[in-house]
This record gives structure tokens, C-alpha cells and sequence, in this order.
């Protein structure tokens, strides 16, 4: 949102269950069941390029950026805590 104005939505296929966003570089989404994993996407000029999928146990409960940037940890519907680099 700029200036109180939507720049870009995404329809995606499938249920997001959380986001996080890092720096204006990139945003996390956490894809709910039967999905389980995290797709990591690139932000530039108005829009969003998927750049990766991280693969968890189970559906995607929450996930969060550490301050600096460096990790990124998400919870799964199968009480699994992880940390990724």
C-alpha cells in the first residue's frame, strides 16, 4: 500500500495462511493443508515473482522474519517448530 493505495495483488492457487514480509525484497507465504510449505517471493516493480518452495510437515501455521533478516521460522499443523537460513 502506498499512499493509502493497493499496488499489486496475487490470486494464487492456493489457501495462504500467513505472511511476512523482509525489507521490501521479499514476502513469505505460508500455504495451508494439503499444500504444507512456504513459497518465497521476490518484490519488484509493483509485482511478485515466485523464487522458491520450502516444504514442511504439515500445514502452514505461522511464520515470521528474524529482525536482521537472516532466518525465517515457521510452525506446521504438525507441532513442528523449524528455522531455515
Amino acid at each position: 500500500m502506498r499512499n493509502g493505495q493497493v499496488i499489486h495483488e496475487e490470486s494464487v492457487g492456493f489457501e495462504p495462511s500467513s505472511v511476512s514480509i523482509l525489507n521490501d525484497e521479499e514476502i513469505a507465504v505460508g500455504e495451508g493443508s494439503p499444500g504444507n510449505s512456504v513459497r518465497i517471493y521476490g518484490l519488484a516493480d509493483n509485482g511478485i515473482t515466485e523464487r522458491k518452495t520450502l516444504n514442511l510437515t504439515g500445514a502452514c501455521t505461522d511464520l515470521a522474519y528474524s529482525p536482521n533478516g537472516s532466518y525465517l521460522v515457521t510452525s506446521d499443523g504438525n507441532r513442528k517448530v523449524t528455522l531455515f537460513r
